[in-house]
């Protein structure tokens, strides 16, 4: 006959191997880290994915608006055809968004003797709906004028107004839509702009008209 004392001095020692066993056995923890890990990793790398896809588009905007002002500076007038391919130009850079919302503006920008500026001539091209507002006014100035308070000065940085010269200003913009946040943080709009001065002559002129100076 068993004595029931010695089974109930066997208990603990039952206990403890039995948690000795538990500690020992590592079935299953790997698909327990993974099922803990992996929406992180998935998560970070899509993160990074469609941050590399908006820095890479913000990127081609960048080129677009110095081709853009590169390709009008060099003659020393543009013509209809020129302005048709300068915004052409413009079609294989900004790709693969180039299905995306997006507008192009070119302008040229005179300086009197004074330092006082305005706008030449401007033109504006828009694709799939983008928008980049209309072409800048003929004479709109650089700063405020009184006499002028239905015109927006257009900003150009202090260092290039310089009299008697002028700058071809390029612009542009994208209207980026992220892939996969997009219902979070809507579409973004993608600008950038660049100033460069004229290559061959003092002003670029459309169509080989010399348009007489703004007054005033």
């Amino acid at each position: 006959m068993k004595n029931p004392q010695s089974r109930s001095d066997h208990q603990p020692n039952g206990i403890l191997r039995r948690l000795h066993r538990f500690r020992r056995d590592h079935k299953g923890i790997a698909a327990m880290e993974f099922a803990l890990v992996a929406p992180i990793m998935i998560g970070m790398y899509f993160m990074l994915n469609e941050t590399a896809s908006g820095f890479r588009a913000a990127r081609k905007v960048s080129m677009v608006a110095r081709v853009m002002a590169d390709i009008t500076s060099r003659p020393s007038n543009i013509t209809d055809v020129d302005r048709d391919d300068i915004f052409a130009s413009a079609a294989p850079i900004i790709s693969p968004f180039s299905s995306s919302p997006n507008a192009y503006r070119i302008s040229s920008i005179k300086f009197d003797a004074t330092g006082k500026g305005f706008v030449d001539w401007s033109e504006v091209k828009s694709f799939n709906g983008g928008t980049l507002g209309p072409a800048h006014v003929r004479c709109t100035p650089t700063e405020a004028r009184p006499s002028r308070p239905d015109l927006t000065p257009i900003s150009v940085p202090a260092g290039l107004k310089l009299p008697s010269t002028s700058i071809i200003l390029a612009e542009a913009i994208l209207v980026y839509k992220p892939v996969i946040g997009w219902k979070i943080t809507g579409t973004i709009d993608l600008k950038d702009q660049l100033y460069m001065r004229p290559r061959v002559s003092d002003s670029v002129t459309r169509n080989g008209v010399a348009l007489p100076d703004c007054t005033y």
